[in-house]
Order: structure tokens, then sequence, then C-alpha cells
């Protein structure tokens, strides 16, 4: 059976922790970094953002989680990569001129604009090819010729797998999530376990109710 392991948009600790969480969380990440208020950016800039570290291994379609680290605004729209997307179509579009968060990546990182133009045309060619995948997995989805499992086929028993999918269709499963590394943290495993039935959990609610199943080449 062919198989699209497929990673979704927007698919963080952020979107599946609940509030109280992930504000136990920050607190957590702030006790255990005294200067956790600085950006690593050369200016030091003032940070108010955890950003979540990921590794992707393509091989085996996991994401890895790393650890985290409070960033500024600038750093955080550079690492964005949606955000990033968004601001380019905006400029593109007439709807806003460049914003204060490109000149961050100049005047602090020490970027050259020619450099900031060519991560503008990177990324709107990588989104436009990226929608197009997107779209022709929806197209199989409507023509019943694909069908989306909710999560990896290890989590799944095979009536479960038999109930989602019918003979014949291509598979389009999630891919993997390891959170091993909240452990360093002071998260039990048990806690690492609940959170990544959460993150399960996100993967299925994008993958079935947004307009795209998400980005499979991340």
């Amino acid at each position: 059976m062919i198989t699209h392991f497929v990673l979704p948009l927007r698919w963080s600790l952020f979107y599946a922790l609940t509030d109280k969480q992930w504000r136990d969380f920050r607190e957590r990440h702030k006790s255990l970094c005294a200067d956790w208020d600085r950006c690593e950016c050369p200016k030091r800039c003032k940070a108010n953002t955890l950003d979540e570290r990921w590794k992707y291994d393509h091989a085996q379609h996991t994401k890895i989680f790393l650890g985290a680290a409070f960033i500024c605004p600038g750093c955080h729209w550079l690492k964005t990569v949606p955000w990033r997307i968004r601001t380019w179509r905006e400029v593109q579009d007439g709807l806003l001129p460049l914003p204060s968060k490109p000149s961050h990546i100049i005047d602090c990182l020490g970027w050259t604009q020619q450099e900031l133009d060519a991560l503008r045309e990177k990324d709107l060619k990588k989104d436009g090819a990226d929608s197009m995948r997107r779209n022709e997995l929806n197209r199989q989805i409507q023509r019943g010729n694909a069908a989306l499992v909710p999560a990896p086929l290890e989590r799944l028993s095979p009536r479960d797998i038999q109930r989602f999918v019918k003979p014949g269709q291509v598979m389009i499963v999630p891919w993997r999530v390891d959170l091993t590394a909240l452990t360093s943290y002071g998260f039990s495993p048990r806690e690492v376990g609940v959170f990544e039935e959460r993150m399960y959990k996100v993967a299925a609610k994008r993958m079935t109710t947004t307009p795209d199943a998400g980005d499979p080449n991340r």
C-alpha cells in the first residue's frame, strides 16, 4: 500500500498544549536560564517569545523536539516560515509596506538586502510548489483515491487502519513526533506521553479540517 507521510502545518507544542501547560513550560524554561529575557542575536535584543527548536528526520519521517529558547520579535519573524510567507504575500499584494522585522535581519543579524531578497524569492517559490503538492493530495482525497490516517500506523490497530483506509487507497499519514527532550525540563515520561498524544490530536485536526492536508516536504 502506497503511503504519503505528511508534516502537518502549524504543528508544535504551542498549538498542542493547553494555555496552562504552555505557561508552565515557559516558567520551567525561565527557571533553567538566568538570562532568558535576552535573545541570542548579536545585539542581545529583548526576548519575549519562547521558540521551539526541532530537528526533522526525513528518513524516519520524525519531528524531534530539541529544546527551546526565548527570542526577540525580529528573530521570531525570521524563524517563523508562515509569518515570513504572509509578510511577502501582503507586501506583494500592496497591503502593507515592508515591516520593521526584516530591518532587524539587516541591522542586527548582518544580512544584506540582496540576501533578504533572495530569501523572499526562495520562500515564495517553495510556498507555491508546496501548495501545488497539497492541492494534489486534496484532489486525491476528494476523488476517493486517498485516505487520511490520523496517527502514525504503529499507534493504530489493524482494525483502525481498515476503518480509515479502503482497499486500493493511498494512505496519507502524519509524521511521528519525539518529545523525549522535554524530560530535561522536569516533565515525567507520563507527561511527555500525554503531550505526544495532544500533538497527534492536533495533527489529525489539521489534516481533516484545514483547506490543505499539510506540508509533505518540510
